[in-house]
Parts: C-alpha cells; structure tokens; sequence
C-alpha cells in the first residue's frame, strides 16, 4: 500500500521534471505522504523555508544561481 502510494505521487505531482528546489521538493512530498497516511501534514515551517531564505539578503543574491541550476 505505501509504495503504490509513493509511486503514485511518484508519478503524478513529484516528477523529475516537476521537481524545484525552492516549491516542489522533497519536504513538498513528505507532507503529502505525511497528509495522506496520517491526515496531518508537517510543521509548516519546513514548507516555507524558501520564503524566509528568499526574504533575506543573501537569498536575494542566491535566487538568481538557484534558478539558473533548475
């Protein structure tokens, strides 16, 4: 059940060429794992990590390299 589960978001929302270091990564398919087991999702302060990064100075100086490696 948990690996049909993981292929299907697998397939479907979390593709290779979904992923985006900043708004579809790993913590992104965590908490949808997390959501679908257990109804609950996780702290969202790991989901918003990139707004806090992209707010500071030296996420404004690193966007333009992370953009560019996706």
């Amino acid at each position: 059940m948990i690996l049909d589960l993981i292929r299907d978001l697998s397939l479907s929302r979390f593709r290779p060429e979904d992923y985006s270091l900043l708004t579809n990564n790993c913590n992104h398919f965590t908490n949808e794992v997390s959501l679908l087991l257990t109804g609950s999702g996780i702290p969202s302060h790991y989901l918003t990590q990139h707004e806090v990064l992209m707010r500071s100075p030296m996420g404004q100086m690193l966007l333009p390299m992370i953009q560019q490696t996706q």
